[in-house]
């Protein structure tokens, strides 16, 4: 069997195990980069920010050909679970601020957290 065979198959059985799972809006799509097998999720929603129609994707899940079915569902569990914390995180708001938004600048936060007045501790 080719390589191209191979990925072919190995997508169609992912994908195959993948359309066994639901959960209301959520696509789970499989791909390849490089012999690197994913699974990502699509949902269409409304944005958090400019409520605009989008089809929003998840980060990529690593899949593997050595994963059992129950492993590959498993996966499926944990990147909704994740991205209904990661829409959370853009609704929950504080003084009308996502203050716990996963976009922000990892950098900023570096900068802010070096800041001596930027804890704030019980006494």
């Amino acid at each position: 069997m080719s390589k191209l065979q191979d990925e072919q198959t190995n997508i169609s059985h992912f994908s195959d195990v993948l359309t066994r799972v639901d959960f209301p809006n959520f696509y789970f799509v499989v791909g390849v980069v490089n012999g690197n097998y994913y699974m990502q999720i699509e949902c269409n929603d409304k944005c958090n920010v400019t409520d605009a129609d989008i089809r929003w994707k998840s980060r990529k899940w690593n899949l593997s050909i050595h994963m059992t079915d129950g492993e590959i569902v498993q996966t499926a569990f944990k990147a909704v679970l994740t991205a209904l914390e990661h829409e959370a995180r853009e609704k929950f708001t504080y003084r009308d601020v996502a203050v716990f938004d996963s976009h922000y600048d990892i950098e900023k936060l570096v900068e802010l957290r070096k800041r001596p007045d930027s804890i704030k501790g019980r006494n």
